[in-house]
């Protein structure tokens, strides 16, 4: 390996490789502003320095304050810094493991002198024995057999990661000269990272988004890192009293409230899975209409266990929230639509259109469910039952910090015989939120026989001819779908 010499010290006798690196062990942010020209905010710097002087650091923090970047120059330094050093990164999916290789790639490219060291996708290698390796956790086998007497181990979204696979990293820090650095938002108190994070022999590093620079200063500092315009529109999507706003902006674990529908841990892996997940079956629609005013016309499409990206507008009404609805989904397959209020007379315009369409009234009673008090906690329990990441679904969803702070605020109450009933739009609104119109279209997707992830049955109803609850709600099929015989 060829150390790079600061500027200052280059045409004076030349000290030995090995005095260099004890030097630049001691200052492992110098090493990195002299080798690759970086310029780290103070937090960042403080994450550097705690993975070489502790031997376990976590980061509990909020979006967008560099934790990616800031995992990359840990591994970069320390295996450089530490000869014939083994570094081992992973994360809870193969997405997030990229999320951090990515910048410790373009990190070598930027060096003032070649290092000597040979960059793969997920791997550096300065030796035989004397590298960096990036794992995927989809099998914790994968997680064996590594030691070296000087060894990091970095876990990204280290709230994901299975247990067993922390578990098994414990069991490889058996030497004086191995460092544990994890990273990831708190969103779930029942998680090994909460554990680390309470271990008296952790430097625990917590930061909101009030630490970035762009929002200290006001301005653009650090392109990329959060800023003060994405909090307040945080704070609108949210509110200051949701576990979203607590986990995302403050960087604060969730106070996992009794009486939350769905948990913020759940929505997060079932976004950490959607880049896995592929579309299966028939498209089954959700639709929830937002009128004339502020509210937000929403289709959401699903196929199996795999969500696609939200589609909305804003200020439609009747027809035309039936031609957008006509434009976006496929003319054989199911489409749920919101019939209360606003949505009334949407079946009757979807039937003019010839759109094969279920009105979903939510105070009516459950198809299929005694646990719920009617239609709409039946639909909110099927889909809270597809995130469960326990379940036989596990749904995926895409990363959409609408959709998930509305998920995660939605609050139920159990009757006088024991059923889930939601609270009422209206208690939300007295509570700040605004109507969860996402939300509402993902659940309208699990109405019914629908929660099974099952695909559309045909029952032979003739071209033009409408479905209603009624003969959804009789149907002897496991739910009704609209392709002839």
């Amino acid at each position: 390996m060829v150390v790079c010499l600061p500027p200052e010290r280059r045409g004076r006798p030349v000290k030995s490789k090995e005095k260099i690196i004890e030097k630049y062990r001691s200052q492992p942010v110098l090493w990195l502003e002299d080798t690759f020209g970086v310029e780290l905010t103070d937090y960042q710097e403080e994450i550097i320095n705690s993975t070489f002087e502790n031997r376990y650091t976590s980061v509990r923090s909020g979006h967008g304050l560099g934790k990616s970047y800031s995992i990359a120059c840990a591994v970069v330094a320390f295996l450089h810094l530490h000869v014939d050093s083994l570094v081992l990164t992973t994360a809870s999916t193969r997405s997030q493991l990229s999320a951090h290789w990515s910048p410790i790639r373009k990190l070598m490219e930027q060096a003032n002198a070649p290092l000597g060291t040979e960059v793969f996708r997920f791997e550096l290698r300065c030796g035989p024995l004397w590298r960096a390796l990036g794992l995927s956790t989809n099998d914790p086998a994968n997680i064996v057999g590594f030691h070296s007497e000087k060894m990091l181990v970095v876990v990204d979204e280290s709230c994901g990661v299975d247990p067993e696979i922390h578990d098994r990293i414990d069991t490889l820090l058996t030497s004086e000269g191995s460092h544990r650095l994890d990273c990831s938002n708190p969103y779930s108190r029942e998680s090994p990272f909460k554990a680390l994070c309470d271990n008296p022999e952790t430097n625990e590093i917590h930061l909101s988004c009030y630490d970035s620079p762009n929002v200290v200063h006001g301005e653009e500092v650090v392109p990329g890192l959060v800023s003060k315009e994405w909090i307040e529109r945080k704070r609108q999507d949210w509110g200051e009293n949701s576990d979203m706003w607590r986990v995302a902006v403050l960087g604060e674990w969730p106070l996992s409230d009794s009486d939350a529908l769905i948990p913020v841990d759940w929505v997060q892996k079932a976004q950490d899975r959607w880049e896995e997940v592929e579309p299966d079956g028939e498209p089954i629609y959700g639709v929830d209409p937002g009128g004339a005013g502020t509210g937000e016309t929403v289709i959401v499409t699903r196929r199996g266990s795999y969500v696609s990206k939200v589609q909305g507008w804003y200020g439609l009404e009747g027809p035309a929230i039936i031609q957008k609805v006509k434009e976006n989904t496929m003319s054989d397959c199911v489409v749920n639509i919101d019939s209360v209020g606003l949505g009334s007379t949407l079946p009757a315009y979807a039937k003019e259109e010839g759109i094969y369409a279920v009105g979903i009234n939510g105070a009516e009673v459950p198809i299929e469910r005694e646990d719920a008090r009617n239609r709409r906690a039946e639909c909110y329990l099927n889909l809270r039952d597809a995130l469960d990441p326990n379940g036989d679904i596990k749904l995926a969803i895409p990363s959409d910090d609408v959709l998930a702070g509305q998920l995660t605020s939605i609050k139920y109450k159990l009757d006088s015989k024991g059923r889930v009933q939601l609270e009422s739009k209206k208690e939300m609104k007295s509570r700040g939120l605004n109507s969860p119109d996402r939300a509402d279209a993902l659940a309208y997707t699990f109405s019914g026989g629908q929660s099974a992830g099952l695909s559309p049955i045909s029952v032979g109803v003739g071209e033009g001819s409408f479905i209603d609850d009624n003969l959804a709600r009789n149907s002897p099929f496991e739910y009704v779908s609209w392709r002839d015989f």
